[in-house]
């Protein structure tokens, strides 16, 4: 009676399935004195249905890393205070499209020390601290990377203790992978090492996550998952687990505002006794005997209370018996506290203000040092990743933080952090780089990225809000010339079906003008036309500086422009890393491009290059003699290179209307 049998098996979809083909399964469930049921798929209001999943993709798309990771004594035997561990860690991209920007981080388990200099990877580059970091860059399809590194456990460290541990695996466009012990059935399982007493001895830990991702609100469901391991050497018998996410006087401190989630306990050892029933609000698991370093592990979910107030902690402890032993109390493992709750608080991101960047740069050619400070004005700490993309022509020295994680992405040409920010505190991130001679003007700007929301930062020099900071190089006398302008994207995005051209000046639609929208954050750089060719030639024309697109005057975006120019031949470049996976990732330059040294405004004057991105051809600056009519007066400022760009492809017309 009220006992709990739960069945796991994986199945795998012919690789000659139909796309849009929907995978439709129904079980069958007979007994000796019960009538014949049909399982019923329980995401739908209906009864006795089958479960539905689909529709099959035409084929997998994208990156797919998987993490296994493995740990084992270096000495021979039990392990004891003073061994080694040795990890080892295989990334594996399984997708059929390369991973980029991976990074793998760790942190050194409590109770060990790291081994200096023992951190090594097949890819990529390593940094030891407080835990171990690798950039392993882009990961093709197919490939692996494998990194090890080893610990010391320290000489007090008691018996009985357990060796828990976990990295995570991060890259663009994905959602962080943690580590998954190869050793242990299921997914996403932590490494655990123990240090054996010859006596039974059982601990518990206990994690939680927020099945809806972010911060935790009212509403959202938790999932605890809890792993008891037996420590000894010898059989722990009459193993019970006891939890109560309301809160208990008897087996678990009270908890508020939550309340268990019925019929969602699993287990891998045992049987439910309680929770999987409607109305039960308390969870038991009898276990049964658990084997020298045997896992046992239970899940199960809990809802928020709607009206939690916000800054609500929750905090939840289980219980473990067996006999003969001890009354056990679940531990965190992500605390040095022994035994201590699991705990999250409850953060309404409405009541929250995003947090603020700045960012100072100072240095003469050759080196140049760029200041970020990430401040936070919340009464409760908050969570952002940082990615500061190096400008072209720049080349990276070297850089650090206040604290968290802090690397630099030699594949990507980004300094990223990742970590928490106190209360009403600030971090500060700095970087160092040494830019080319003759490179006299260098915008660069850095993403926070907090709650799914994108917070640029802010150069404090100027009124501007969420302005680059602009390095300057002091120019020499007689370079009075000014060369930009503006990028936009055509306001209308798809073509027509009957391949008429775009609704604006000659539509057979209509007769109007749809205004194009400029764009802000795109990076632009300036190269001289060193060998007299007209056209952009890596590798001979000379980078001379770069600027990020930007609000005008007229409060419109996307402008930019490049001041204290000598008499000569410029080429301007939109970034090929905007294009690729940035800012105008998806889009195409418009196509038939206009001679750029023609001063006609509103055109398009870009044209791809294969490899470098969106380029212009030669433009000759001459002071007095430069357009009149584009936006100034000033014969000293040639203001009309625009680069414009589509959505689609195919029948697009190939010319717009800038407003």
């Amino acid at each position: 009676p009220k006992a709990t049998v739960i069945i796991r098996y994986q199945v795998q979809v012919a690789k000659n399935a139909p796309a849009g083909v929907m995978i439709v399964n129904q079980g069958v469930l007979t007994g000796k004195n019960i009538p014949v049921h049909l399982t019923d798929f329980p995401d739908t209001p209906s009864t006795d249905d089958a479960t539905v999943i689909g529709p099959v993709n035409e084929k997998e798309s994208g990156s797919r890393i998987e993490a296994s990771k493995i740990a084992y004594p270096v000495n021979s035997g039990d392990l004891k205070p003073g061994d080694q561990i040795e990890y080892r860690i295989l990334l594996t991209n399984y997708g059929p499209e390369a991973a980029k920007n991976v990074a793998f981080s760790d942190p050194i388990p409590f109770h060990t020390t790291l081994v200096s200099g023992s951190l090594t990877t097949t890819q990529g580059t390593v940094s030891e601290g407080d835990q171990v970091t690798v950039s392993i860059g882009t990961l093709e399809s197919g490939k692996s990377a494998e990194i090890i590194f080893r610990v010391t456990v320290d000489p007090q460290t008691p018996v009985n203790s357990a060796i828990y541990n976990q990295g995570v695996v991060k890259q663009d466009g994905k959602k962080p992978i943690p580590t998954d012990d190869s050793t242990e059935l299921g997914g996403d399982d932590p490494t655990i090492i123990t240090i054996p007493d010859d006596k039974s001895h059982v601990i518990g830990y206990k994690t939680i996550q927020d099945v809806n991702d972010g911060l935790v609100q009212p509403g959202d469901i938790l999932e605890y998952t809890i792993r008891l391991i037996n420590t000894g050497k010898t059989k722990a018998e009459s193993v019970v687990f006891y939890d109560n996410p309301q809160g208990s006087p008897i087996f678990s401190p009270a908890v508020i505002d939550v309340s268990l989630i019925p019929n969602t306990i699993s287990n891998t050892h045992g049987t439910v006794t309680m929770g999987n029933t409607s109305g039960d609000s308390s969870v038991r698991v009898t276990i049964g005997d658990l084997e020298p370093g045997e896992v046992a592990v239970i899940r199960f979910q809990a809802s928020v209370s709607g009206y939690a107030a916000d800054g609500t902690l929750l905090s939840n402890q289980g219980t473990i018996t067996a006999k003969g032993l001890a009354v056990e109390l679940t531990d965190d493992p992500n605390t040095l506290t022994e035994k201590d709750p699991t705990q999250v608080i409850v953060m309404s991101a409405l009541n929250m203000v995003p947090p603020k960047g700045i960012k100072t740069v100072s240095g003469t050619n050759p080196n140049i040092r760029w200041e970020l400070r990430w401040s936070n004005d919340n009464a409760k700490s908050v969570l952002i990743h940082v990615e500061d993309p190096l400008a072209a022509g720049l080349v990276y020295k070297n850089g650090g933080a206040d604290f968290g994680t802090y690397r630099y992405d030699d594949n990507s040409r980004k300094v990223v952090w990742d970590g928490y920010i106190p209360a009403k505190s600030a971090v500060t991130i700095w970087f160092e780089t040494t830019v080319a001679d003759g490179v006299h003007h260098v915008e660069n700007q850095a993403v926070a990225v907090w709650n799914d929301m994108k917070i640029y930062s802010d150069d404090p020099e100027t009124p501007i809000i969420g302005d680059p900071t602009i390095w300057k190089e002091t120019i020499p006398i007689g370079c009075p010339l000014s060369l930009g302008n503006y990028v936009w994207i055509r306001g209308e995005q798809a073509c027509p079906t009957n391949d008429s051209v775009k609704p604006g000046l000659g539509s057979s639609v209509r007769n109007e003008i749809i205004p194009d929208i400029g764009v802000n954050g795109v990076k632009i750089n300036l190269y001289q036309d060193s060998d007299g060719s007209g056209d952009f030639t890596p590798g001979k024309d000379r980078f001379i500086a770069s600027a990020i697109s930007k609000t005008g005057a007229d409060g419109k975006p996307g402008y930019y422009r490049f001041d204290n120019l000598c008499k000569g031949d410029y080429i301007v470049q939109i970034e090929p890393s905007d294009l690729s996976s940035g800012i105008l990732s998806g889009y195409e330059s418009l196509g038939n491009a206009t001679d750029p040294d023609d001063d006609v405004n509103s055109d398009n004057n870009g044209y791809p290059m294969s490899g470098y991105g969106v380029v212009s051809r030669a433009v000759t600056l001459i002071p007095d003699t430069e357009p009149v009519n584009d936006g100034d007066a000033d014969s000293d400022t040639n203001l009309s290179v625009d680069f414009g760009f589509q959505k689609c492809s195919g029948n697009c017309p190939p010319k717009s209307v800038k407003p």
